[in-house]
C-alpha cells in the first residue's frame, strides 16, 4: 500500500488538540497530547512526578548545569534571568525543562525559529517552575534549508531567498553543519546590500507615511548590524546562529534562555551511555520500533516512524577523516553470542570504520567525539 493511501497521523492530533476527538492515537498519547498551553504544563507535571519515583538524574543535571554555565557564560548570555533559571534547574526538584531547538540557520533563520523561541519565553512567564533551553542541532548535515534564508516581500508571495555562497555550497554539502566555514564580510555586505534593496522596494511600496517608512528602515539597519556584529565575534557557523538568536532572545528581550550545543564534548559524553543501553537491548529496541510502526500502519495511519532494518543502529558516526568535515556515516551491526561488530564506509573519502564490542556491556568510551543521535535514538 502506498502512503498515499493512509491518512495523515497529525490529523488525528490536531482533532484530539483542538477539538477533543477520541482516536486510536489519543488513546495511545493519553496524557501526552496537551489541549491549552495550562493543559500542557498540567500534563508535564504530572509526567514529572511519574518519572521521579523511578529516576535518579541527579548526576547529569549537574553535568546539564555546567554546559548550561559554561556555554552561556562563552557566548555572554548568563544574564540575571539566566542565572535564576539554572539556579531552578540545579535546585528545584519540581523544575521543568522546556527545550527549544533548531539546527543554525544562515542569518539566524525566519520567523517560525524566532516564533518556536517566543513560545517556550511565554510557557516560562506561565509558570516559575519552568525553565527554557535551546538546544542547538549543530550534528545535522548541511542542506539546503540550513544555508538559507527567506525573506518576505509586498510582489511576490514566495518572497525572496538569501543563501551563502554557491561555490561554498557545492564543497560542504552532506557535511556538519558547524563546519560550515563563515562567509566573508565581503560577501555578507553583499548579501546585506541585496536585502535592503528588496526590502526597499517593499516598504516604499506598502507605505505612504515617510515617517513609518523611516522607523522600518532604521530597524531593518539594526537588525543587519546585530547579525554583523554577531558574524565579527563568532569562530564558526555555531558560534554565529547562537551570538544571533541569543542576543535577540537574553539580552533584548530578557528571556533567560540556557544554550546547549550538540556538537560539545561534554554533552557527547552524557549521550554515550545512553547509546550504550540501546545497543545492548539491540533487538528489544528494534521489535518495540517495528511493532509501533506496524501499529500505525494497521490503523491505516502514515507511520512517522521511517522504516528501519534489523541492523540498525540509533545514532551516527561522524567520519574522522579531515576532509570530511565530520560528515555522518550510518552504522550497521551485526550481532555474534557475545558481540557486536559495528560498521560503516564514508562514501566521500573510502574511510572504513568498525569495531567490536562487548553484547553484554558495549563501551563506546573510545569513539565519544564520533558518535552523534538520530531521529530514532
Amino acid at each position: 500500500m502506498s502512503n498515499d493511501n493512509f491518512e495523515d497521523p497529525l490529523k488525528y492530533y490536531l482533532a484530539y488538540a483542538l477539538e477533543g476527538q477520541q482516536s486510536w492515537i489519543s488513546e495511545g498519547m493519553k496524557d501526552l497530547i496537551p489541549q491549552s498551553m495550562s493543559d500542557a504544563i498540567f500534563l508535564a507535571k504530572k509526567r514529572n512526578r511519574e518519572m521521579k519515583k523511578d529516576v535518579n538524574n541527579s548526576e547529569i543535571k549537574l553535568a546539564l548545569g555546567k554546559i548550561f554555565e559554561n556555554t552561556n557564560s562563552k557566548y555572554n548570555l548568563l544574564t540575571e534571568k539566566a542565572k535564576n533559571h539554572l539556579d531552578n534547574f540545579l535546585t528545584d526538584n519540581n523544575s521543568l525543562s522546556l527545550e527549544v531547538a533548531h539546527q543554525p540557520k544562515f542569518l539566524g533563520g525566519e520567523r517560525f525559529l524566532f516564533n518556536k523561541i517566543g513560545c517556550g519565553a511565554a510557557f516560562a512567564n506561565l509558570d516559575k517552575d519552568i525553565v527554557p533551553f535551546f538546544y542547538v542541532a549543530d550534528y545535522d548535515k548541511i542542506h539546503s534549508e540550513l544555508i538559507k534564508t527567506k525573506f518576505s516581500q509586498s510582489d511576490s508571495a514566495s518572497g525572496f531567498s538569501i543563501s551563502i555562497n554557491p561555490e561554498i555550497e557545492k564543497k560542504f554539502i552532506g557535511m556538519r553543519i558547524r563546519d560550515l566555514p563563515l562567509p566573508s564580510v565581503s560577501y555578507l555586505l553583499e548579501q546585506f546590500q541585496e536585502i535592503k534593496k528588496k526590502y526597499s522596494n517593499s516598504i516604499n511600496s506598502c507605505l505612504e507615511d515617510n515617517w513609518h517608512k523611516k522607523l522600518l528602515e532604521e530597524r531593518l539597519e539594526e537588525a543587519l548590524r546585530l547579525i554583523k556584529i554577531a558574524h565579527n565575534n563568532a569562530e564558526n557557523y555555531t558560534d554565529w546562529f547562537i551570538n544571533i538568536i541569543g542576543i535577540i532572545s537574553n539580552i533584548i528581550f530578557d528571556q533567560g534562555y540556557l544554550f546547549i550545543s550538540a556538537s560539545d564534548m561534554e554533552f557527547k559524553k552524557l549521550l554515550t551511555p545512553f547509546y550504550e543501553t540501546l545497543l545492548e537491548n539491540q533487538n528489544k529496541y528494534i521489535d518495540t520500533y517495528m511493532d509501533l510502526r506496524n501499529q500505525f500502519i494497521k490503523n491505516n495511519i502514515r507511520p512517522p516512524l521511517r522504516e528501519i532494518r534489523r541492523d540498525f543502529v540509533p545514532f551516527f558516526y561522524e567520519c574522522n577523516s579531515e576532509e570530511c568535515y565530520s560528515r555522518r556515516l550510518e552504522l550497521s551491526c551485526q550481532e555474534y553470542p557475545s558481540m557486536i561488530l559495528t560498521k560503516c564506509k564514508c562514501n566521500h573519502c573510502g574511510n572504513l570504520i568498525d569495531f567490536s564490542l562487548e553484547k553484554d556491556n558495549p563501551d563506546l568510551s573510545e569513539h565519544i567525539p564520533f558518535l552523534t543521535p538520530r531521529v530514532e535514538s
